[in-house]
C-alpha cells in the first residue's frame, strides 16, 4: 500500500520535532552539598561544572543549607534517584547515607561521598584528611600563639555530631596533647554563622581566653562578627578553617592569624570524574585525599590565595 506524499510529509515532521526532546536527555551526575559555608560549595560546584563540561554531562546541585538537617539531605537524595542520574556526589550529613549508597548501587547508581565518609556502598571518597587537618593546625597554633603556662585554647565547633569539623577537632586536641600541655575548652555553637555569632557572643563574654581554633568557614565567621561587635580590647590569636574574602580581608588586617585552606574545588572536580568514569565501568581510585595549605598574612601575596 502506498502512503500518500502529503502522508510522509506529516510523518517527517513529526519525527524532527522529537529531536529537541532527544537532545535534552543528558546524562546527568547529582551534587548533593552539605552546610557549614556557602563560599565553600560554590567552590566544590565550580569544580564539578568544570568537570562536566569535559566529558559532556550535566549537574543537578541540591543540598541543606543547615548541616545538621538530615531528613532534608534524604529527601534531595531521593529526588536525585527518581530522576535516574548516572551517579550521584554526596557530602554525607549522616551515618545513615552509608546504607542509602548501598542501595543506590544495586540500583546501578554509583555514589562517590566527598568532604567526609560514613563508609557503606559508596565507590570512592574524596576528601580532607580531617584528622590530619586538624593535627597541622595545632602545630601552627603552638608555634605562633602567644602561649604561657596559664594559656587555654577554646574551641568552638558546629556540632558533636557534625562529621568532618569533629574529626578536625580530634586531631587538633591530639596536636596540642602531643606538643603541649595547654588546656582546651570545647563549646558546640551551631552550623550557620548566625547561631555561631550568637552563641560565641554569650561564651566569650564569660572567658578570658584568648587563643582561639575555629574548625571550618561558619564557626570561623561567626567569630569574626562576634570580635568585631564587642570590640574586644584583648590580643586575640584566632586560627580557622576555608577562607573567602571576608576572612581574607580580617587575614590582613590580622584579625585572624591564620586558616586551613582545603581545596573544594578539586574536590567536585575530582568527584564528577569518577562518577563518570565508574559509570563507564573503568577502574577508579577508592580514597583520595586532596591537599591543604595555610593562609597567613605573610602568605597573602600568593596568587593562588
Amino acid at each position: 500500500m502506498l502512503i500518500p506524499p502529503y502522508k510522509n510529509m506529516a510523518l517527517l515532521v513529526l519525527a524532527y520535532s522529537f529531536l529537541p526532546y532527544l537532545a535534552m536527555a543528558e546524562e546527568c551526575v547529582g551534587l548533593v552539598t552539605a552546610g557549614g559555608g556557602s563560599d565553600y560549595w560554590d567552590s566544590v560546584k565550580k569544580g564539578a561544572l568544570v568537570a562536566a563540561s569535559e566529558i559532556g554531562v550535566s549537574v543537578s546541585v541540591r543540598g541543606a543549607s543547615e548541616e545538621e538537617n538530615i531528613q532534608g539531605q534524604e529527601y534531595v537524595l531521593k529526588s536525585f534517584e527518581k530522576k535516574r542520574c548516572i551517579g550521584l556526589v554526596v557530602a554525607p550529613n549522616s551515618s545513615e547515607r552509608g546504607a542509602y549508597a548501598s542501595k543506590l548501587k544495586q540500583s546501578g547508581i554509583p555514589t562517590v561521598f566527598i568532604d567526609r565518609d560514613v563508609g557503606g556502598g559508596r565507590i570512592a571518597v574524596i576528601m580532607t584528611n580531617n584528622f590530619n587537618a586538624g593535627f597541622q593546625a595545632a602545630q601552627m597554633v603552638v608555634k605562633n600563639a602567644p602561649i604561657d603556662d596559664s594559656t587555654f585554647i577554646t574551641i568552638f565547633r558546629p556540632g558533636r555530631k557534625i562529621i568532618p569539623t569533629n574529626q578536625r577537632v580530634e586531631g587538633f586536641l591530639h596536636g596540642i596533647s602531643t606538643l603541649s600541655k595547654i588546656k582546651v575548652q570545647i563549646f558546640d555553637v551551631g552550623s550557620t554563622v548566625g547561631e555561631a555569632r550568637s552563641k560565641i557572643k554569650e561564651i566569650i563574654d564569660n572567658t578570658s581566653s584568648r587563643v582561639f581554633f575555629t574548625p571550618n568557614q561558619s564557626t570561623t565567621l561567626g567569630l569574626l562578627a562576634t570580635i568585631n561587635y564587642l570590640k574586644l580590647e584583648r590580643d586575640i590569636f584566632h586560627f580557622g578553617f576555608d577562607p573567602n574574602k571576608t576572612i581574607r580581608k580580617a587575614i590582613k588586617e590580622a584579625k585572624i592569624y591564620g586558616v586551613v585552606k582545603q581545596d573544594p574545588y578539586l574536590m567536585g572536580y575530582m568527584a564528577v570524574k569518577t562518577v563518570y568514569n565508574a559509570h563507564l565501568g573503568l577502574d577508579i581510585e577508592e580514597n583520595i585525599y586532596t591537599p591543604i595549605s595555610f593562609i597567613t598574612k605573610t602568605k597573602l601575596s600568593s596568587d593562588n590565595n
